[in-house]
């Protein structure tokens, strides 16, 4: 499976939990995430643990090929519309864990046809121990195998067709 780099855009209470979890199961070292923040201060002690930090979404969309969004839902807008421009359809997947945006709405607001995989882990994630329901945009069988690879990493993970 191709080695990816992998975003998470508003690293609060679930983002923080993901990327502790997939650095502690080895699926990604820290160096190989990239952690925003709109304070990017409050990511000084994963910072420290090698993770990459910054507040530039659109540049954490650039350096990597997976995407996890996962901010509030009344800040959802706002991030797809600033990091669209850098959205590649042919390079990127989209995971969004904000609760209640569906797939239509998060295509509509980054304006391309490209992968979104709806997922809802918990923050038992960070140990390991999450149940992960996941919701894929397309039948392309490369991006539910590296969603679930993801996920099955941090616990179980359950692919709803």
């Amino acid at each position: 499976m191709k080695k990816s780099k992998l975003a998470i855009l508003g690293t609060g209470n679930i983002g923080r939990a993901m990327a502790l979890g997939l650095a502690a199961a080895g699926r990604f070292k820290p160096g190989e995430m990239i952690l925003t923040r709109r304070h990017s201060d409050l990511l000084d002690d994963l910072a420290k643990q090698g993770f990459r930090t910054t507040s530039d979404n659109e540049d954490a969309v650039r350096a990597a090929d997976i995407v996890v969004v996962s901010v509030e839902p009344q800040q959802l807008d706002g991030v797809l519309l600033s990091v669209r421009e850098s959205i590649d359809p042919e390079r990127h997947i989209l995971i969004s864990v904000v609760s209640g945006a569906s797939t239509a709405a998060i295509l509509d607001r980054v304006g391309k046809d490209l992968p979104v995989v709806r997922a809802m882990p918990n923050t038992a994630v960070a140990l390991g121990q999450s149940m992960t329901c996941l919701a894929v945009s397309t039948d392309r069988d490369d991006v539910r195998e590296r969603a679930v690879a993801i996920f099955d990493t941090v616990g179980k993970t359950l692919v709803i067709d």
